[in-house]
């Protein structure tokens, strides 16, 4: 069985599985670990942040309830 997905153009991370905590136009992306950053003289694990507009090649689609 073939899964269906949406165009290329439509594969967003607003609607991606991965793309979670929404605000305004933003969310962060969880497909992959934290990154380690610098953040005042500490090491703190981040989540990439990201546009809900914003595409890679990873896509995958939100399942129903989500």
């Amino acid at each position: 069985m073939t899964t269906q997905y949406p165009p290329l153009f439509e594969q967003s991370c607003e609607i991606c599985r991965y793309g979670e905590e929404r605000m305004n136009q933003m969310a962060r992306c969880k497909r992959h670990a934290p990154t380690p950053l610098p953040i005042d003289s500490e090491i703190m694990a981040r989540w990439p942040l990201v546009m809900l507009t914003d595409w890679c090649g990873e896509w995958t689609p939100r399942e129903q309830g989500q």
